[in-house]
């Protein structure tokens, strides 16, 4: 006991005092010397975590010998504060004073956001799968279970009062259940309930909607941001909260849903439109380039990316077949390479040194690209729609000028003259539709893999039991596509944000069809 780590014994100290016989800690319960054990038990973590009574999280500790237990800072309720008497005929000191505290004192919020616990990969797993959570801060301890959350003075941060659990409850409900609440949908907060449409279907579609938003917008965001001392740990120290996600959408609607390196095949379209929020490098040895997991640092989602539900347009991509080769034994642990073959619509996206247009007019939009440029970071380039007769194309200025990235209330055409040469780089993307929501819609901006420019393409093998035309087993409706024809190779190098609106030259705004937009050609792609 005394050889062991400041953490690791005051575990021991907090486990005992409070009646339980077992504790787990994965360092000492794992062989961490042994590949194989770590292959073994790797798989079942989350599961760990899932079934545990309750975690000790020592949020401040930034390494094992720090302890948990400590002294706590002592501070002081110095906001305006106001005595009230209990009861009109109490005595002089039957009395409660309400105070307002300083924004400066710790709370759940700041320990879950910027204490060290909170930039490791590995522990949000523990949170968000954990049904019961103590934390150890500077200045005292937090409780959290399903329906609740206290700090030990009582007090809670007003930004968060209506809310039962910090954050993740959609998942926590449902991976809990009975233990979490038997009817989720029925509540939205500790002291609001609605009445709701219950009926199983519409239970399912907002069940597996709300998942899909807290699992990309919330968690895969979160788990980005954080640090791994291993980067090849990317896949595997998120598996835990894959394996229940997978569970949750296989009971609501969604049986036949597929994890295909860190999206699903039911919500691939969703899975796809994120972007890069820093500047640290990519690792594509890791994962492929349509993939949050290819990321070393922060990663975001269109502000509004979930705040509807896609609408369905001719020019939608299907999810064709996928391949994914593990690298071990947890099937959504780390892997060796993974591709998807998408049949969908795309358009050609050139850079233009000069691009000339009407002085109202608008971007079409904007491009989060991936690559840095020359080491100075990561750029966001508007980009305008050219048509010339019934072919349209994407430019944009490899080279533009800061004034070109400042936000705009809507895009619109460029008017390009048709009969004048300008300078273009050698470089030719495209750009995948993938998908229209409210006013806005999705795409990505793809490059040819070198070695695919000619002949030399692969064919890819078509999901099991699709049908051309048809449904697919997660129900999304494919579009007829010409399988026989060989597909080219490519690799994600960018976002694109279409914008849903287009200025004319005049100062009324019309509505930009994307769906209806003369220029998408069909095709089917292999994506690395």
């Amino acid at each position: 006991m005394a050889r062991l780590p400041a953490n690791f014994r005051d575990a021991v100290l907090l486990t005992r005092r409070l009646g339980f016989e077992y504790l787990w800690i994965d360092c000492l319960c794992i062989m961490q010397d042994s590949l194989e054990d770590w292959e073994i038990e790797s798989k079942h973590m989350g599961q760990v975590y899932h079934d545990a009574i309750f975690t000790i999280a020592a949020s401040t500790a930034s390494k094992s010998t720090d302890g948990i237990l400590h002294t706590f800072t002592d501070y002081e309720l110095s906001g305006i504060s106001i005595s009230l008497k209990l009861s009109k005929d109490g005595k002089p000191e039957d009395h409660v004073d309400m105070v307002l505290p300083n924004i400066k004192r710790e709370n759940l919020g700041d320990l879950l956001r910027d204490e060290p616990l909170a930039a490791r990969g590995w522990t949000l797993q523990e949170e968000v799968l954990s049904a019961r959570t103590l934390f150890y801060g500077h200045q005292q301890i937090y409780w959290q279970c399903l329906h609740n959350y206290e700090a030990a003075d009582g007090l809670r941060p007003w930004k968060v009062v209506n809310q039962r659990a910090f954050r993740y409850d959609q998942i926590k409900d449902r991976i809990h259940l009975p233990q979490g609440l038997q009817n989720p949908d029925t509540v939205k907060s500790r002291y609001v309930y609605e009445r709701k449409n219950t009926t199983k279907e519409f239970h399912d579609s907002q069940t597996c909607r709300k998942l899909i938003e807290e699992y990309h917008k919330q968690m895969v965001v979160d788990y980005c941001s954080r640090n791994l001392t291993r980067t090849s740990d990317k896949f595997i120290a998120f598996s835990g909260i894959v394996t229940l996600v997978r569970d949750v959408l296989w009971a609501h609607g969604f049986p036949n849903s597929l994890y295909i390196a860190g999206i699903w095949s039911s919500h691939f379209r969703q899975g796809l439109i994120w972007y890069y929020k820093d500047d640290v490098s990519p690792s594509i040895q890791r994962a492929p380039s349509w993939s949050w997991a290819t990321t070393n640092g922060k990663i975001a989602f269109n502000q509004t990316a979930f705040n509807a539900d896609f609408t369905n347009t001719d020019i939608d991509p299907l999810l064709i077949s996928h391949d994914v080769k593990l690298a071990g034994q947890n099937p959504f642990g780390e892997i060796k390479m993974a591709s998807i073959v998408v049949s969908g619509s795309t358009m050609i996206m050139r850079g233009v040194d000069d691009i000339i247009t009407n002085q109202k007019s608008k971007p079409s939009g904007y491009i989060h690209w991936d690559v840095q440029r020359n080491g100075r970071g990561r750029r966001k380039t508007a980009f305008y729609t050219c048509r010339l007769g019934k072919s349209s194309m994407f430019l944009y200025n490899p080279h533009p000028r800061e004034s070109d990235l400042a936000d705009r209330t809507g895009p619109s055409e460029s008017n390009m003259e048709p009969n004048k040469i300008y300078k273009a780089n050698n470089v030719r993307y495209k750009v995948l539709f993938i998908a229209k929501q409210g006013r806005q819609a999705h795409g990505l901006v793809l490059k040819l893999v070198a070695g695919n420019v000619g002949d030399e393409n692969r064919d890819g093998n078509e999901m099991p039991n699709a049908e051309v035309g048809a449904a697919d087993p997660d129900g999304n409706r494919s579009h007829a596509a010409d399988t026989n024809v060989q597909m080219k190779t490519y690799r994600r190098v960018g976002y694109i944000w279409l914008s849903e609106k287009h200025a004319n030259g005049n100062r009324y705004f019309d509505s930009y069809k994307w769906a209806e937009y003369e220029g998408w050609e069909r095709e089917t792609l292999d994506l690395i």
